[in-house]
């Protein structure tokens, strides 16, 4: 019979770390659809993931014989059924990745077989819009409050111009800084760590390149921050570059950075920080984005725009019923390709099919990042010039 899964497999491989990770492999009538999920190295968010070789032999022998014969376009059905077959709070027993790659497996198989690119597949919209790549290009030293510095571009038509003009500004600040003679390190994944102790210069430096090559206000920042790493219990205080700062001293250091044209902050507070997310984000007028993804900040809509990871989520249905949840709170989705150390670029599609605004890409000097950017520049020539919006363009214009 015709739209039944055929056949359900998994291997090992290896990501971008070189830890080993699986394949899943749907077969369908014609077709086959993979997802390869990222390793990790810990629980994320509640859920328990299991070893490949685990994971492949709970496939083999749970997943595989319940799913056989299913048909591949019930999405819903199939992801309700594997969290049944697990039946664990946590996902302990067939393990979270083992979940979420057969689901997306599952649905790559469908949209293959109806000949449809997957962003179309997973669609049901009659815009499209591409989003907004968010890359990152330092990490903070150990000392600063600071994880990353974000570069995002914007008052670009596509995502070609957007594309080159970022890696520009990327290349030119890496020159000041040889020019400068500031070293350089790189972290254990070959990322670039600031030389500079001191947040506002790097950010200063920031702006001189975007300002030097004629990019005036077609740039913002963001900041990845680890308040919860700097906050010091005993003092009740953050300390931060050698300094303690109190909550309302750390407010005003962050209004210090909105000046150096940061409007994008990622997690700015510890959870237990309520009024602080709604004191920022007030205090502009939500002329910032204000970015967390703690459950009762969010409940509470203390914050403007939540992270969209893959690796936090059973399956698709669940992340599709987040990012509704999210766009009926009117909290902005920013997609996030933390822990997704493969070359899989599903989530890109994802973002396109739901109209997530954007993405965070990471550090784009690894294949695996830059897999994601150019999955951007094959939907754009799929669907053609006159059929989407690159990023909302009009819609996020108080930002520039």
């Amino acid at each position: 019979m015709r739209g039944r899964i055929s056949d359900i497999r998994a291997i090992k491989i290896y990501d971008s770390k070189g830890n080993e990770t699986i394949k899943v492999t749907a077969y369908g009538d014609e077709f086959t659809g993979s997802y390869i999920f990222g390793s990790q190295e810990r629980t994320t968010n509640f859920k328990v993931y299991v070893s490949p070789d685990i994971a492949i032999e709970r496939i083999e022998k749970v997943i595989k014989p319940a799913l056989l014969s299913l048909n591949y376009y019930d999405q819903i059905f199939i992801d309700d059924l594997l969290i049944s077959l697990d039946n664990t709070k946590n996902q302990s027993y067939l393990g979270a990745n083992t979940i979420m790659a057969t689901s997306l497996a599952i649905s790559r198989l469908a949209a293959n077989e109806v000949k449809f690119s997957l962003f179309k597949y997973l669609s049901s919209l009659n815009s499209i819009i591409l989003p907004i790549p968010i890359v990152s290009v330092f990490k903070g030293q150990d000392s600063n409050i600071i994880k990353e510095f974000l570069l995002i571009p914007g008052k670009f038509d596509d995502i070609f111009t957007a594309s080159s003009a970022l890696k520009k500004v990327i290349d030119k600040i890496y020159e000041e800084c040889d020019k400068r003679n500031e070293s350089i390190l790189l972290d254990e994944n070959g990322n670039r760590i600031s030389p500079f102790s001191h947040s506002k210069e790097t950010l200063k430096l920031m702006n001189k390149a975007v300002d030097e090559l004629g990019f005036e206000n077609r740039f913002i920042f963001g900041v990845s921050i680890s308040s919860k790493e700097v906050y010091d219990e005993v003092q009740s205080k953050y300390l931060i570059e050698n300094r303690y700062f109190s909550s309302s001293e750390l407010l005003d250091f962050y209004n210090e950075l909105i000046e150096l044209k940061v409007k994008y902050f990622e997690n700015p507070f510890d959870e237990k920080k309520n009024k602080l997310y709604i004191e920022l984000k007030d205090r502009h007028k939500n002329q910032i984005l204000v970015c967390s993804n703690i459950e009762n900040i969010i409940n509470n809509k203390d914050c403007n725009s939540t992270l969209i990871k893959m690796s936090d989520y059973a399956n698709l249905t669940e992340i599709i019923k987040k990012c509704n949840k999210m766009k009926s709170m009117n909290i902005l989705n920013i997609a996030s390709t933390a822990n997704l150390e493969t070359e899989d670029s599903y989530l890109v599609d994802l973002c396109v099919a739901l109209n997530i605004p954007f993405i965070r890409c990471g550090f784009i000097n690894v294949a695996e990042k830059i897999s994601k950017i150019n999955r951007l520049f094959d939907i754009k020539d799929l669907i053609g010039k006159d059929d989407y919006y690159f990023a909302y363009l009009d819609f996020f214009s108080f930002l520039f």
